[in-house]
């Protein structure tokens, strides 16, 4: 596309609200154009709204184009269910899409979903094999998640020096 991605910056005019307002022209020219980066920032100011249906529109058109943070979103919203429905089924295909499109912080996620039993059946050994995996791929958040799981011992015996260890290397990460 001929579009600029400069107009996809908020425009930073008065107070917060404002900057995280949009120039809704270029990124909706973008999105109609089949643009999954476009798409999600379009899904991403909606939702900013709380316009969730139209959020849930844009997020999956992003989505189903592989955009994995599009489909985190997705599995968020189905799942904390602002609509006034939850769809766990729906939330877990696009949480695994996620994870499998490697997006930080979706591993994380279906961790604690099992952790919580959100979802899914409770179960922390499932959830602590999920962040160590992430983790031993350098995931900070999984990391400091594998950390606190040895220290609380969930899903794995409490060891306080193996909690240290993984949480600075989270730390080393930023």
């Amino acid at each position: 596309l001929a579009i600029s991605y400069c107009s996809l910056w908020p425009l930073a005019k008065k107070g917060a609200a404002r900057r995280r307002q949009v120039e809704p022209v270029k990124f909706s020219e973008a999105a109609l154009a089949g643009d999954p980066r476009a798409q999600r920032m379009l899904g991403i100011a909606a939702e900013e709204r709380r316009d969730f249906d139209e959020a849930l529109e844009w997020l999956r058109k992003a989505a189903k184009k592989g955009d994995a943070e599009a489909q985190f979103r997705v599995s968020s919203i189905l799942a904390h269910g602002p609509l006034g429905r939850r769809d766990y089924v729906e939330s877990m295909e696009w949480l695994l899409a996620a994870v499998r499109g490697s997006l930080p912080g979706a591993a994380v996620e279906l961790g604690r979903r099992y952790a919580d039993g959100v979802g899914v059946e409770k179960n922390d050994n499932k959830a602590f094999d999920i962040w160590l995996h992430a983790a031993e791929s350098g995931d900070a958040a999984a990391q400091r998640a594998v950390g606190q799981a040895y220290m609380d011992g969930t899903g794995i015996e409490a060891e306080a020096r193996r909690a240290g260890g993984w949480v600075a290397q989270a730390a080393a990460q930023g």
